[in-house]
């Protein structure tokens, strides 16, 4: 049973700031538990099959140690950037509970993505933070919040699943809601109210 928490996407909305487009709102909605952040990435099916088995990515086949993992906290910004698992070798997304303090200890760590120092590409446990535009569901942008980002390079003790709590697959989640999205594209909606309400689309609690 999964274990995340969920709510429809219409109570979300109102729920989540929307910041304004001159000065856009940098903030980190994410789902939590009592001691854990709950992260997204999406990947080919034998590194999401294998980290699910084996509670981490630490020898998983096709998995790069040395390659930039980009988790996110929101679930649909994920989605945007995967195309809902249709995309190539991004066809199973993983739901990652990455202890709190080492998800603070990212942020403190962090070095800013705009940062072009070179010497950076050498730095063992590199983890990169980004600020991008937040999506909604149908892939528009929210122009006045951004979203979090954190690049995640040779971090052993995420690699070898120290930082995590729980490695859960919710590519059926996934594959639930996207199946709501194409009928809504395919029938189409006439007002806001019926993209929300109407679609009954359902998305994890992030606050």
């Amino acid at each position: 049973m999964s274990k995340l928490a969920l709510e429809p996407f219409s109570v979300a909305t109102k729920k989540w700031p929307a910041g304004n487009r001159s000065e856009p709102l940098k903030c980190i909605l994410a789902q939590t538990s009592e001691d854990s952040v709950i992260v997204y990435q999406a990947y080919k099916p034998a590194i999401a099959e294998c980290a699910v088995k084996e509670q981490k990515f630490a020898g998983c086949p096709h998995f790069s140690e040395t390659r930039m993992t980009w988790i996110k906290t929101k679930f649909l910004w994920m989605n945007f950037r995967s195309g809902w698992n249709t995309k190539r070798d991004q066809e199973r997304t993983l739901a990652l509970w990455v202890k709190k303090e080492a998800f603070d200890s990212y942020l403190a760590k962090s070095v800013s993505s705009k940062d072009n120092d070179q010497s950076l590409k050498k730095r063992p446990g590199l983890i990169r933070l980004q600020w991008d535009p937040d999506h909604t569901h149908d892939g528009s942008a929210v122009g006045g919040r951004r979203a979090i980002q954190l690049g995640l390079r040779s971090v052993v003790s995420f690699v070898d699943g120290s930082d995590l709590t729980r490695i859960e697959d919710v590519t059926w989640l996934i594959e639930r809601e996207r199946e709501k999205l194409q009928k809504m594209q395919k029938e189409g909606a006439d007002t806001e109210a019926q993209r929300h309400s109407d679609l009954d689309l359902v998305v994890p609690i992030e606050r």
